[in-house]
């Protein structure tokens, strides 16, 4: 039988092995729920755009391919270009009033399950670019993940009213909504209306939330389970809200009702004041914290980790993110961990000098005996790993070898894979560079 004459069973088939894009959709992305945020955007935009000009092509094969792909075609919607809005938006409306489209087929904005706002170039007509926007996701009823994850200067900071409103009308079946980017970031006042109705929510990436202890209604769906926040607003100062306050008295810490938060991810742009009434009200549940610690500020690490510690009895995965390791270790010598079982540590800098590693396993020699419950240490940044071990060989043999045999604890990379068995191919390079004279 040749290809042309295989049954449309075998072609569906095929094309959605050809779609498919690991870790995007759901349920595939609940598993990478803790790298949500501008890691987990840069990971997966390439395979995305890759798959939209395959599928693209598919569909212009013949009929009966169009209407075999075209599923596939619309199920991830990935905007890249500002250009592209009006006639997307175009697209999708026609299909939605049954124009332009083949009979008996679907609107094309029904299959969506997926948009990524990525934007990358600049605004010709930011306004009806805008409107655009708001237009086509009005067509997607059916959308389950929405990511805006601009890179570019496009657009003002704010979130238009004409885009929430029309994320209402898909809010019931939203499972993840992530904001990566600082451009049009939803107002504190409008993304309260919005949570409300997202009755599915799992997992939230929120630039800003309103929120406080005395709130008699929690601001956050009780379905999230993963969140990652950069800063809380006072609902004292959203005047919209304040009818929420009740006769409280502030010597009480209010419980939230029945809620599956159990990962929290905090970057650390506020003092510890900022965030402690929240770790006190949200502690109990919690299972998995993520620190991202900025550059430019001077932050009290170890208060946080402290704060965990005294109110997180549940917490066993620890994940601290910075631009180098000695940011946030050197200007505190003596760390104090909750007592987790894992923890992950990511330099972003891909090069680091052999003094930030120094500092590092100084660090993980002192964690043997002052967390004893800790069983696994990962090392993040493939990149910055790679420099450790190809740039600073000599160091990593010595820095090693106290974790080869009888260590507490496993040294691993991000795959799981030892560094240890590593450390053997490091011995090696190092025996070669002394064979030719270069010690």
């Amino acid at each position: 039988m040749t290809g042309a004459h295989l049954p449309p069973e075998v072609w569906l088939c095929i094309f959605h092995h050809v779609a498919h894009v690991p870790g995007t959709l759901v349920p595939d992305i609940y598993a990478h729920a803790s790298l949500i945020g501008p890691i987990y955007s840069k990971s997966c935009s390439a395979a995305l755009r890759e798959t939209l000009v395959t599928t693209r092509a598919l569909v212009r094969v013949c009929k009966q391919w169009w209407h075999l792909a075209i599923p596939y075609l619309y199920r991830s919607v990935y905007i890249g270009r500002a250009r592209c809005l009006s006639s997307l938006s175009g697209t999708l409306v026609r299909s939605a009033t049954g124009k332009g489209t083949l009979v008996a087929t679907r609107p094309l904005g029904e299959y969506t399950q997926r948009l990524d706002i990525a934007i990358r170039d600049h605004a010709e007509n930011a306004q009806a670019e805008l409107d655009s926007l708001a237009a086509l996701i009005m067509c997607m009823p059916h959308l389950a993940i929405v990511s805006f994850s601009i890179t570019s200067n496009y657009a003002p900071s704010d979130l238009p009213s004409n885009i929430l409103d029309a994320l209402q009308h898909s809010a019931a079946s939203l499972r993840v909504l992530d904001w990566s980017s600082t451009r049009l970031e939803p107002s504190a006042s409008r993304i309260v209306d919005l949570l409300a109705k997202c009755t599915q929510l799992r997992i939230l990436n929120c630039p800003r939330l309103v929120w406080s202890k005395e709130l008699e209604h929690d601001c956050i769906p009780p379905t999230v389970t993963t969140l990652r926040l950069h800063a809380l607003i006072p609902v004292q100062i959203v005047s919209a809200y304040k009818h929420l306050l009740p006769h409280f008295d502030p010597n009480t810490v209010r419980r939230p009702g029945p809620t599956a938060l159990q990962e929290l991810i905090l970057d650390l742009n506020r003092d510890l004041y900022h965030w402690k009434a929240f770790l006190h009200v949200y502690s109990d549940q919690l299972v998995s914290v993520q620190l991202y610690v900025p550059t430019l500020y001077s932050i009290n690490v170890d208060g946080h980790l402290q704060l965990l510690a005294r109110t997180c009895p549940r917490l066993r995965r620890l994940t601290i993110t910075s631009d180098r390791f000695s940011s946030f270790i050197r200007p505190h010598p003596h760390l104090i961990f909750p007592s987790i079982a894992y923890l992950g540590l990511r330099a972003t800098r891909t090069q680091s000098p052999r003094p930030d590693f120094e500092t590092l396993f100084a660090l993980l020699l002192e964690l043997r005996s002052s967390v004893p419950s800790l069983q696994v240490v990962q090392l993040l940044n493939e990149h910055n790993l790679q420099c450790l071990l190809k740039t600073h060989t000599r160091f990593a043999v010595r820095a090693l070898q106290p974790f080869m045999d009888a260590s507490p604890f496993r040294v691993e990379d991000r795959d799981g894979v030892l560094l240890t068995g590593l450390r053997r191919s490091c011995m090696m390079i190092v025996l070669g560079l002394t064979g030719f004279g270069l010690n």
